[in-house]
């Protein structure tokens, strides 16, 4: 089996991370969702925020297993203050079934493209702590 530890998407980026063909002989350990913009995915592409909804479930019930035996972990990365997704609608994800396999991580006062550098530099911070989780 080849071991593909990580795998990421952004803003709509996320939908295609999500829905991603797995090979079989691959084993991804994590796989980060930066800001989705779950209201507006319909805007985007003409795929409904439903659609995500059930990529996401999919993906916290799948049987997919890393090498080490570990089932593939979700994070959810996204900004308290981000202009396309309430923080409400983030953080009802935060209980969906397989909620041990989603975690959840909030960026203080950052919006969706995470201008200032500040905002950057938070970022930064929780995205080493995935690559750290690895």
């Amino acid at each position: 089996m080849f071991n593909c530890p990580l795998d990421q998407g952004y803003s709509w980026g996320t939908m295609a991370a999500l829905n991603a063909p797995i090979p079989s002989y691959y084993s991804i350990a994590s796989i980060a969702l930066i800001s989705p913009p779950l209201t507006v995915f319909w805007a985007l592409s003409f795929i409904s925020s439903k659609g995500f909804y059930s990529r996401l479930k999919a993906g916290l019930t799948s049987p997919q297993v890393e090498s080490n035996g570990e089932r593939t972990k979700i994070w959810m990365i996204h900004g308290t203050r981000d202009e396309f997704t309430g923080i409400r609608t983030f953080r009802s994800l935060a209980k969906e079934p397989g909620g041990a396999r989603l975690i959840v991580k909030e960026v203080d006062g950052a919006g969706h493209f995470y201008t200032s550098e500040e905002e950057g530099e938070r970022l930064k911070v929780a995205l080493s702590e995935w690559l750290r989780a690895m």
